[in-house]
């Protein structure tokens, strides 16, 4: 047997920590629990001091899917578009298949860069959005809002708020009227438990990418004007921070709260309105930014925050 490989079978009987010298010329070595690395290394980093994640949403469900993406090692993206897709389910006064906004995205060195589908609608805005920075299979980030709206999820108070208040915009159009009605022929009332069978079946389309093939959104660097941009109604945002440093933050409206009242037959979903906002959604987007910290304290301008009060989060 050689002395090179006399030496590799005497580190074994080493006790962990020690230093090895001779044999042969050999350079020392640590020896470490899992492996042998050099006494020195001139390319290693210092890692940087991972973030947060978090999650800013007005709702429950939707924060609780959020969430689930994060645990199951998903990024910021995978996350937001599973949270608009829920969004969609659960809070379709201001969020919709049809649906127009902006997202924003930032990176841990703070890069910006937004994705504009106002023209081409949420769903394949969110498919922009992970194909660029996703990371989990795409149908995993649709299938738990198609999973909501077949086998069911409690009305929230926001809702019912939104159809009181709303609601009779929703009456002249039949398919939209059975949709929010429940089988005792009412309109549905927090805490319902409410169905949405032909919105399940047009999610369950989208797990599939290419059902979303047409127009994609618009890339461009955002400008930050520094406006602070209040939420109108049938407008919304959320954001997520993932803990690798990354970050999104989208502003979506229907126009007006259920937009135009009318539904596809088949698909369940309600259409769009013109939004009196939808030329400064890319300032709202960062404004709902501005709600995520950054290295443990919030952004420079806090008052950004569409609302810092009533935003719900799950994380840590």
């Amino acid at each position: 047997m050689t002395l090179r490989y006399k030496c590799v079978i005497i580190l074994s009987f080493l006790h962990l920590g020690g230093i090895l010298a001779g044999c042969g010329g050999m350079p020392p070595v640590r020896v470490q629990l899992g492996g042998l690395q050099g006494s020195e290394n001139s390319e290693y980093e210092v890692p940087r001091p991972r973030p947060e994640a978090q999650i800013v949403t007005f709702d429950r469900e939707a924060a609780a899917v959020a969430k689930e993406v994060l645990d199951a090692k998903g990024t910021a993206a995978d996350a937001a578009a599973a949270l608009g897709f829920t969004l969609a389910v659960t809070s379709p006064a201001s969020v919709g298949i049809g649906a127009g906004g902006v997202c924003i995205t930032r990176d841990i060195d703070g890069r910006l860069e937004a994705l504009d589908f106002r023209q081409a609608l949420l769903a394949r805005g969110l498919l922009s959005l992970h194909a660029s920075l996703g990371n989990r299979p795409w149908s995993s980030l649709v299938v738990s809002a198609e999973t909501l709206a077949r086998f069911g999820h409690r009305v929230s108070p926001a809702l019912a708020e939104d159809i009181q208040n709303h609601g009779g915009v929703l009456v002249t159009d039949s398919a939209a009227l059975a949709a929010f009605m429940t089988a005792e022929r009412r309109l549905i009332a927090a805490g319902d438990d409410w169905r949405q069978p032909r919105l399940a079946d047009t999610l369950a389309r989208m797990r599939t990418p290419r059902f979303l093939s047409g127009g994609g959104p618009i890339r461009f660097t955002p400008e930050d004007k520094g406006e602070a941009i209040a939420l109108a109604p049938g407008t919304t945002g959320f954001a997520v921070a993932d803990d690798a440093g990354g970050a999104v933050a989208c502003a979506v409206t229907m126009g007006r709260p259920f937009g135009l009242g009318s539904m596809t037959h088949e698909g369940g979903y309600l259409f769009p309105a013109t939004s009196p906002l939808e030329a400064k959604l890319d300032q709202l987007a960062l404004g709902f930014l501005a709600c995520i910290k950054r290295g443990g304290e919030r952004d420079t301008n806090p008052a950004r925050c569409p609302a810092p009060a009533a935003t719900f989060s799950l994380m840590p």
